[in-house]
């Protein structure tokens, strides 16, 4: 036990204190920090280094504007690395926007109304939206959808015109130019719903339930686009195909306390198990009328996808804070910065978008390196080709942590340290890649360690679901060893031992009952030593 203990003390050592610095920041409520940790993980596993901050740890109340935007930018002044990306958690009950109208207040450091950090929001009010939208992001972006690859061929322009034609040309003219981006990448259906074509908001869902990459309104809308396209996105039954909307129109994202409009319900809607509506919503929360505002949103529509498709700037927080740095620049007649600010995110603004079929990799390197290994080597093709910038993070928890990008050639190599014996994860992301997961195991030179758990052939072959809301199934790929412990012990991270599994050794599956047990992360042991973490939610 006190080995047990030890070392979840370690680990927790790790994870709260010896990371002096994040790129990735995200400002949590306290109600929803346990349901953000699966995401959290994944970017930290995928080589951004992650901090999870609650409004408590920095004695903070959803009011508390200026102690959080102080943080912030405390953050970005004196942390190594710095953070890049604000993920705010928590809807506008739990989490003000400035003027409850306003994400990017958090964004501006040098105190002008200027973003220089990528924000973006969960608007959960519940831990389970907030599972939903984990769920929703890391389908995305971890795992994306592959058995039917053509919705990523697809996208959605719908054109609700006023029936006067100054606004009604710009609103043509604007979707035409993004179709001309999705002709370009082989788009093999481009929906164009209008309403002088008849079309309605059934045209719409069935659209997305079929499968969309993108979805595009201009048009006059407020809470959701006007008929006849106010859609209802629990309708839409699109599973894993989840499209990023952009809603170019007057306001369809609500941050203040209680309402819940078009963008909210597009990104919480659905469970964890029945996925549907988007991964992501662009959108603004300003309501007004008058000359210029159709041009004005409309520069900031058709320069978000000119940025993801044409200049490569495919993270998503970092498309839309150029496209708004556009309108900016240009300022055309009637500007005012409330036209800059009321464009805001819901969703990841680290999310890698996709603009094509996302490509399988092959990755090469040492699976097993010994102990006073120096150097390590990973090679990143596709199809045989070399792939470029592609981003490598090998990881043992907080203790070894190492990233670095792809040359020309495919390769990347590490001069590394090693933290002593056991599994180093390597995981290889990029743009329109599908991530690849895998390990490499350090031994001690020329021995074999046949009693160390953390070794790949006694890793646990799949812990499924993983996250789990009841049950856990934890299926072992060399179940019948000798050296495992005929018990499996589930703790929790503060130590406490919460269930205890008995082994027969012929089993290939052990079930883990979890229903009475809090959300949160728990470790799997066998013999003292961690086999894998399970996440309840």
């Amino acid at each position: 036990m006190k080995r047990i203990l030890s070392f979840i003390f370690i680990i927790l050592v790790n994870l709260g204190f010896a990371q002096v610095g994040a790129k990735y920041l995200i400002i949590t409520h306290d109600n929803f920090s346990g349901a953000i940790q699966p995401l959290a993980q994944w970017k930290q596993k995928k080589g951004l280094q992650t901090k999870v901050v609650k409004l408590s740890d920095i004695g903070a109340t959803p009011e508390s504007l200026a102690r959080i935007k102080n943080y912030i930018v405390n953050a970005y002044n004196t942390w190594n690395p710095r953070p890049e990306y604000i993920l705010l958690v928590g809807s506008g009950n739990y989490l003000r926007a400035d003027n409850n109208m306003y994400d990017d207040y958090y964004a501006n450091i040098s105190g002008n109304y200027l973003m220089e950090l990528p924000i973006g929001r969960m608007p959960c009010s519940t831990a389970t939206q907030c599972s939903v939208m984990v769920t929703k992001t890391l389908s995305y972006e971890q795992t994306p959808y592959l058995v039917d690859t053509l919705w990523y061929k697809k996208g959605t322009g719908i054109i609700r015109e006023d029936g006067t034609p100054a606004p009604d040309t710009v609103y043509w003219n604007n979707m035409r130019y993004i179709w001309g981006f999705w002709q370009n990448f082989g788009y093999t259906r481009i929906d164009s719903f209008s309403r002088l074509a008849n079309d309605s908001a059934r045209h719409v869902e069935a659209a997305i339930t079929d499968g969309r990459a993108f979805v595009v309104f201009r048009g006059q809308g407020v809470v959701n686009w006007w008929a006849p396209f106010a859609v209802d996105p629990s309708r839409m039954n699109n599973g894993f195909k989840l499209p990023i909307v952009v809603s170019g129109t007057c306001a369809t994202i609500s941050l203040s306390p209680g309402p819940s409009y078009l963008g909210e319900n597009f990104v919480r809607t659905g469970s964890v198990s029945n996925l549907k509506g988007a991964v992501a919503f662009l959108g603004t929360t300003n309501a007004t009328s008058g000359p210029g505002i159709a041009e004005m949103r409309g520069i900031v529509t058709t320069n978000f996808f000119k940025t993801v498709f044409t200049d490569n700037i495919y993270k998503l927080g970092d498309a839309m804070k150029r496209a708004k740095f556009f309108i900016d620049s240009i300022h055309p007649a009637y500007y005012t910065s409330t036209f800059y600010r009321e464009w805001n995110l819901l969703g990841d603004p680290e999310l890698n978008v996709y603009t094509r079929v996302p490509k399988t990799i092959s990755v090469v390197y040492d699976t097993v390196v010994p102990l006073n290994a120096t150097n390590i080597t990973v090679t990143v093709t596709s199809n045989g080709t070399p792939v470029a910038n592609a981003l490598v993070c090998l990881a043992r928890d907080t203790i070894f942590y190492q990233t670095g990008t792809t040359g020309s050639n495919g390769v990347k190599s590490f001069t590394v340290t090693l933290p002593g014996t056991g599994i180093i994860t390597v995981t290889v992301t990029g743009q329109n890649l599908k991530p690849f997961e895998g390990t490499i195991r350090v031994r001690t030179a020329g021995v074999e360690e046949t009693g160390n758990p953390l070794s790949a052939d006694r890793m646990p072959h799949k812990i499924i679901p993983n996250p789990c809301h009841n049950f856990a199934e934890i299926s072992l790929t060399n179940p019948n060893s000798q050296t495992l412990n005929p018990q499996i012990l589930i703790y929790d991270i503060q130590g406490r031992k919460v269930d205890s599994k008995i082994l027969r050794l012929q089993d290939s599956k052990i079930r883990v009952d979890l229903r009475d047990i809090p959300n949160g992360v728990y470790m799997v042991f066998n013999k003292n030593e961690i086999l894998g973490k399970i996440v309840k939610q």
